[in-house]
């Protein structure tokens, strides 16, 4: 019991310079406190040889290891469950918006008709001279410590495909979080298109 409240100072202590880093440490390692607790009874008892030596448990004693118990088995549950990293993440995280890399494709000439297809997907359509497609806009992420920064590139926000006269822009939407705080990203997207094509937006 000692040693294990000289391990437990010893990681708050440290917290206050790694900061919660330091209690992985404390979460991968607490069974060794059953480990302890039982050798220290185990060596006590071998020392005690030739002397009238009883352990004996009272009722505090037993309601003191039960909940204990309990305590190292339900923090082992939201550790293996991946409760207490979500509880983290929500805690620490930020809110952020960044730009979407931009895509930019030719048109050819013997396109005549873009389909637009934007399902739950927020667009606003422009329309410019020049012969190409423009996408671009900003999205909302959330980030923390916790959990590396997911790298988007254009291809997660539009597929384009050309089938004989007609040009299909098909809109994509971020993943989404799925867990105790879900999250679902957002997208505010521009496409520019030509304003000699055609153009149908299947919402």
């Amino acid at each position: 019991m000692g040693v294990s409240l000289i391990v437990l100072g010893a990681i708050l202590f440290l917290s206050q310079w790694r900061g919660p880093q330091a209690f992985d440490w404390a979460f991968t390692w607490w069974p060794i406190v059953f480990i302890l607790l039982g050798a220290e009874i185990l060596i006590f008892l071998a020392l005690s040889k030739g002397e009238q030596v009883r352990v004996k448990y009272d009722i505090f004693s037993i309601f003191f290891i039960g909940l204990l118990g309990s305590l190292c088995i339900g923090l082992t549950l939201l550790a293996s469950t991946g409760v207490l990293g979500e509880i983290r993440h929500a805690v620490a995280s930020v809110d952020q918006i960044k730009d979407v890399p931009e895509l930019s494709r030719p048109v050819p000439q013997e396109v005549k008709r873009i389909v637009v297809q934007s399902a739950d997907v927020q667009v606003r359509i422009e329309r410019a001279v020049e012969r190409d497609v423009h996408l671009f806009g900003t999205y909302r992420i959330v980030t923390s410590e916790e959990r590396a920064e997911p790298e988007y590139d254009a291809s997660q926000f539009a597929a384009i495909h050309t089938v004989g006269d007609t040009m299909y822009v098909t809109l994509k939407r971020l993943p989404e979080k799925r867990g105790i705080v879900s999250f679902s990203s957002r997208a505010d997207l521009v496409l520019v298109l030509p304003k000699d094509v055609t153009v149908e937006n299947q919402e």
